[in-house]
């Protein structure tokens, strides 16, 4: 259903062509998500980070910056913690002052049982941003 939506959406003409596309894509991603269809998800992200690498992650942001931290997310789940660090990385390279990321970013050490290194990030999040 997303498939064709997609498909419909990117055949519009208008300033809505590419804000339809945008969600209809994510929405996509996450349906692959949540049937485990982890390699659709990942290339659905991906596709959707090359045209807006700003997007982040809805809960945390705005409705642009949805899909980075909910790819991170996918692969924390399959233990890919090396992809998951560069994303969160870049992530926060682009928007250094969402504090929110940099939570997110502690809590993804602190789960890698990267307990100084989550301290160190947290006192330098804290120092900055007091």
């Amino acid at each position: 259903m997303y498939e064709v939506a997609l498909t419909k959406a990117t055949s519009i003409s208008g300033d809505s062509r590419e804000a339809m596309s945008t969600s209809i894509l994510y929405n996509l991603a996450r349906v692959y998500e949540d049937k485990e269809n982890l390699d659709m998800a990942k290339e659905a992200y991906d596709k959707l980070l090359t045209h807006h690498p700003e997007y982040i992650d809805g809960w945390l942001l705005n409705p642009y910056d949805m899909a980075r931290v909910q790819q991170a997310h996918m692969l924390a789940n399959v233990n890919q913690v090396n992809e998951v660090h560069e994303i969160l990385k870049n992530a926060l390279t682009m928007q250094t002052s969402n504090l929110n990321l940099h939570a997110y970013y502690t809590l993804f050490f602190t789960q890698n049982n990267q307990l100084k290194v989550a301290k160190d990030f947290n006192y330098a999040t804290l120092k900055d941003y007091e």
